[in-house]
């Protein structure tokens, strides 16, 4: 019988969620210089959230593609829960962490928004 061998590689979550969550626990200057300067940081921050966002969801539609269990292998006789779970389990780590980028992408737009709001007054 042909067996099914899937490689399965350590997956690393992108070290830009690090740096965004050590960014957002500063709180916002007083002085608008250093408003500016964190305001800069802040934008450039948030595109690099936006390409490690793209890249996760990329990863994640690979790797489900990858991992599905075909219906048509008769040994393993998996049901489409089984199937589902399996595929769910294995892909959740990639599916936490684009969930996690994304809503540090809103908290980094609503960050910049309050610091535009805050030198404008």
């Amino acid at each position: 019988m042909d067996d099914i061998q899937i490689q399965v590689q350590a997956y690393t979550p992108p070290p830009v969620i690090g740096e965004a969550a050590s960014l957002l626990a500063n709180p916002i200057p007083a002085a608008d210089e250093d408003r500016e300067i964190h305001l800069i940081a802040l934008d450039a921050l948030r595109y690099h959230l936006a390409v490690a966002a793209c890249d996760a969801l990329q990863l994640l539609y690979q790797k489900r593609k990858q991992l599905l269990y075909p219906k048509d292998v008769p040994h393993l006789k998996l049901t489409d829960l089984d199937r589902q779970t399996n595929l769910n389990a294995d892909t959740a780590p990639l599916e936490r962490d684009y969930q996690l980028l994304t809503r540090l992408e809103a908290l980094l737009q609503a960050r910049i928004e309050l610091c535009l709001f805050l030198m404008s007054s």
